[in-house]
């Protein structure tokens, strides 16, 4: 049975170390890739005309641990090199309070174009965000079992525990101009329309435990349950087909962004966004879990060590089902995006470099993720141009960030990272995350200076004859 545990915990806990993977802070203000509008719609993109390269345009992960690292999970046997999964060492750096996070993107589509002296962008995207609040006693809780002399006579509550996932297409609109007769400001919007394809939300999550230490108890818990789980798209009926659920279900909402820049001089540029302030409302293939206000008495459930794991498992969650009156319904709910909002300012330096600070923010429900930005842009020639950053992100302190964005002819490939340390070595990170893609992107010729002009008029004008006697 501590081996199920073991397993059971390794895999809520490290799902996501996989992807090794929304902070975006390199891509803010990364003026040659049109998909910086995506940080701030009022940013007008260098390229004249972009057109993604479907399903490449732009590939997104970003992942987050509060707590725990790869190395902080498993260590090596050393008898043969094998891995173990190390509960006692993920005890032993817990926070009292932890959280995990993952965010995935990739656009489906992506087109931008300059109007006169605005920006027009539209497209599709995918984007799914995993939030999961945990607190350490329920990983302790589940280790040593309830009959831990830790446990006896106290109750341990579980009720900072929280999941939220959302899953969705954003089919977007956007557009950003100056306006007319002011215009040092620039100001945009986007508009999403949003299709719900999967979700869990927490509505409600009181629950808790008392271990009685009496020996005629056997260690029996005792307990208050009352939480409701709201689950949509979750089916596994082998008849859905995931198509036709997503053109004919009813899960649908919108969202907008804004943003506003203002160029207070020559060489200072500040600028605010707000992004993804929307919601879905999931109506088609619900599935909502509750009970309801109930004290509980459980003593425990018996099975047959022959039985394989599946069977063990099973017989665990319908006791538990029935201990806590379980009732599965069909509940309507809504759930909201996670809000982003952005504060920065940038100096020209030259006509090749600029350096910025930005404040960061991402607000998952009532969990709030902070980054401060400090950048640097260098513009290499018109094929090349480099970024770099440094951000302390929700109390990490080694991300040091790179952007490169590569204009081969036509075809314009680049690479963004926040944290460049977590990808160089991801069994020690805590923050990973990773965006490229590849657009097909046309930019206008360059304005020749004053010197470049009179070059070319001497270069143009004809010398003159000379004169015969």
């Amino acid at each position: 049975m501590k081996k199920i545990v073991i397993i059971t915990i390794y895999l809520v806990i490290t799902a996501s170390f996989g992807l090794k993977a929304q902070n975006n802070v390199v891509l803010h203000n990364f003026h040659s890739v049109p998909q910086s509008v995506y940080t701030n719609p009022s940013i007008i993109p260098e390229p004249k005309l972009t057109v993604g390269i479907p399903g490449l345009s732009s590939i997104y992960f970003n992942y987050h641990n509060s707590s725990l690292t790869v190395n902080d999970i498993l260590t090596e046997r050393a008898a043969d090199d094998s891995l173990d999964v190390d509960i006692e060492g993920m005890l032993g750096v817990m926070e009292e309070e932890n959280q995990m996070l993952l965010n995935v993107q990739n656009d489906v589509l992506f087109v931008g174009t300059r109007i006169n002296k605005g920006y027009l962008s539209l497209g599709v995207n995918h984007e799914t965000n995993l939030l999961f609040n945990y607190p350490k006693e329920l990983i302790e809780f589940v280790y040593y079992g309830n009959a831990d002399e830790r446990f006896l006579n106290e109750t341990v509550d579980f009720s900072a525990t929280d999941v939220g996932l959302g899953s969705y297409l954003a089919y977007h609109v956007g557009y950003s101009s100056p306006i007319p007769g002011f215009e040092d400001l620039t100001i945009g919007g986007r508009l999403k329309f949003l299709k719900g394809m999967a979700a869990i939300s927490v509505e409600r999550m009181d629950v808790n435990f008392t271990t009685s230490s009496d020996p005629e108890t056997v260690y029996n818990l005792s307990g208050h349950s009352d939480f409701l789980i709201h689950t949509a798209g979750l089916s596994t009926d082998d008849d859905t087909d995931i198509t036709d659920n997503l053109l004919s279900n009813e899960n649908s909402g919108f969202a907008i962004d804004l943003g506003a820049t203002y160029k207070v001089n020559d060489k200072i540029t500040a600028s605010a966004a707000i992004t993804d302030m929307g919601s879905i409302n999931w109506k088609t293939a619900l599935k909502s879990y509750e009970s309801d206000f109930k004290d509980f008495e459980y003593d425990g459930f018996y099975f047959n060590e022959k039985n394989d794991s599946t069977d063990i498992m099973q017989a665990f969650t319908d006791t538990l089902e029935a201990t806590f009156n379980v009732t599965e319904t069909e509940t309507e709910f809504s759930t909201s995006l996670p809000t982003r909002f952005n504060i920065s300012g940038n100096y020209k330096i030259n006509k090749k470099s600029s350096a910025g600070a930005m404040f960061y923010g991402t607000s998952y429900g009532d969990t709030f993720i902070p980054v401060i930005n400090l950048n640097y842009n260098y513009k290499v020639n018109r094929a090349i141009h480099l970024k770099a950053a440094y951000s302390i992100i929700n109390n990490t302190y080694s991300n040091i960030g790179l952007g490169l964005s590569l204009n081969l002819g036509p075809i314009q490939a680049y690479f963004i990272g926040d944290n460049l340390v977590g990808l160089m070595d991801p069994d020690n990170a805590r923050q990973a995350n990773l965006r490229f893609g590849l657009n097909v992107s046309i930019f206008e010729k360059p304005e020749k200076t004053g010197e470049e002009m009179k070059k070319a008029k001497e270069t143009k004008s004809p010398a003159p004859k000379e004169q015969t006697e």
